[in-house]
């Protein structure tokens, strides 16, 4: 009885248990169950993977999730299966602390993969103070996701601190296809001092625009709607904003250093909302460059509205780390641009799916999880062909210990029914006021990188009032594409700085 008490509590607590239909946060290498700071509710992995060791790892901070990892020393592959829901939009982070837990001084570097899919080369490092994770937002292909770790070096060891995975509101993100997926090279809050975790689990990084020419501004809104766009993001995260030094500059432009050097397709957000209550005789309107194709097609630009936000979304471009951004003031306008938060991918096209093939699970916890094979979800999916080396898992669930709890009489479980909907309505009370806090030590601080995107789009939202007021601006790219390759002096900058997709921890 007092482990599915404790069950139910867990549940109850979760910031995610309201509305996610998915919902995993796996503690690799752990076998204990606790809440973090930010009341998400993490298990061990010791059920869910019947390969690989646990390691502990001497870390000069209290992050939990940090303190244990789990090492494959065999097998070329070996796989995690989670139950999840076929069609659901999900973001997926994986995250790794080497920690120098082996005593090798030898950081490892091997492959991640999907449902099959090759995701990204992981490369791991000697680092004490930062973690490193990859994110990569999917479409599940069936009723079970598969992720796998992949050997790519014999002399080295795969291994992961931490997977977690969370449903996206179907909205969201809805300008890639279904066979392609979105994998995180920045998601930034300029301005801001600390990182922000939100109401969907995504963490937006402290970012700020280097070079004398920038500054930060803080909105004197008391409060900031923001939904008014499909992504939804944290108040938080939109409450300063960069913009130029002095009033009288008319453009603010930077690389996006976060991609690699060669062109590669991206999906870029930036979101915007005016930190100032306009006067009569004010206005802020500018439009928006990537390399030096016109993303914006108004012919009056955009302008942010206040105590609001508005997202201009590029999709179906190609960017490269010297390609720039700008923002470049309207002839009109009498402030300067400004940019309150970024968000940056590099799309990824998958072709193919497998889960139990590839994988090393034997089966559920009471999170969720199972170690059936879905089928292919189409007839124009390929299956890979599993190795040798390869485990095929188990199926089989846990079996739920609700039955003892009833039979505990009516008023206990009147009692336990009125503990967890106080818990919830709590929840669910800091979901309305404050889901997106800064990120403490217990509950990891995120940041990945950042890129560009460009142009030919229509008006989804808003309205045109003298200018057009930004809310929703698609822009799809299928033919021009940035030329501007040249070498930038401003770059963006993470946190304090950090490496790109690293963890500052505060």
């Amino acid at each position: 009885m007092a482990t599915s008490f404790l069950l139910l509590i867990l549940i109850a607590l979760s910031p995610f248990s309201a509305f996610a239909s998915v919902s995993w946060s796996i503690d690799c290498g752990a076998s204990d169950s606790y809440i973090d700071d930010n009341l998400i509710v993490w298990q061990g992995d010791d059920t869910l993977v019947s390969a690989g060791q646990s390691r502990t790892v001497k870390t000069t901070d209290s992050l939990h999730v940090t303190s244990t990892l789990r090492v494959f020393t065999s097998g070329k592959k070996n796989c995690y299966v989670l139950e999840g829901e076929k069609g659901a939009k999900l973001l997926v982070r994986a995250s790794f602390f080497y920690g120098n837990y082996d005593g090798k001084s030898s950081p490892p570097s091997f492959g991640l993969q999907i449902d099959g899919n090759d995701w990204v080369k992981v490369v791991t490092d000697m680092e004490t103070e930062t973690y490193i994770y990859y994110e990569l937002i999917y479409v599940s292909k069936g009723d079970s996701i598969s992720m796998c770790l992949v050997q790519t070096d014999s002399s080295q060891y795969p291994f992961i601190s931490a997977l977690e995975v969370r449903t996206l509101e179907s909205p969201m993100y809805r300008n890639f296809d279904a066979n392609q997926a979105l994998s995180l090279v920045g998601r930034h809050a300029f301005g801001a001092v600390k990182s922000i975790r939100d109401k969907y689990d995504r963490i937006w990084g402290p970012a700020t625009l280097t070079g004398t020419e920038f500054t930060s501004v803080e909105s004197s809104a008391l409060s900031i709607d923001t939904t008014t766009v499909s992504e939804d993001p944290p108040e938080e995260a939109v409450q300063n904003a960069m913009t130029t030094s002095s009033s009288s500059a008319e453009s603010m432009k930077w690389a996006l250093t976060g991609l690699d050097s060669t062109l590669s397709p991206i999906y870029l957000n930036l979101y915007f909302s005016e930190v100032s209550q306009l006067d009569t005789t004010d206005k802020r309107s500018f439009s928006i460059y990537l390399g030096d194709k016109l993303v914006d097609k108004s012919s009056t630009g955009l302008s942010p509205s206040y105590g609001s936000v508005g997202e201009v979304t590029i999709y179906n471009a190609m960017a490269s780390k010297n390609t720039t951004i700008m923002l470049t003031s309207t002839s009109d306008s009498t402030l300067p641009p400004i940019i309150n938060a970024l968000e940056l991918f590099q799309v990824i096209n998958y072709t193919a799916y497998s889960t139990a093939t590839t994988s090393n699970s034997p089966g559920t916890s009471s999170g969720g999880g199972s170690g059936s094979t879905p089928s292919p979800t189409s007839s124009d999916t390929e299956t890979p062909t599993s190795t040798d080396d390869e485990a095929a898992p188990s199926s089989g669930k846990k079996k739920s210990n609700l039955p003892v709890i009833l039979g505990a009489g009516i008023p206990g479980v009147l009692l336990l029914v009125a503990f967890v909907v106080v818990l919830v309505a709590m929840q669910q009370k800091r979901q309305r006021a404050a889901m997106a806090a800064a990120t403490q030590a217990g509950g990891g601080n995120g940041q990945g990188a950042a890129y560009n995107n460009n142009y030919n789009g229509k008006m989804m939202m808003g309205a045109t009032v003298g200018q057009e007021t930004i809310n929703e601006f698609k822009v799809n790219v299928n033919e021009d594409q940035p030329t501007n390759q040249e070498d930038p002096n401003n770059q963006l900058q993470y946190g304090s700085p950090a490496p790109l997709l690293n963890e500052t921890r505060q």
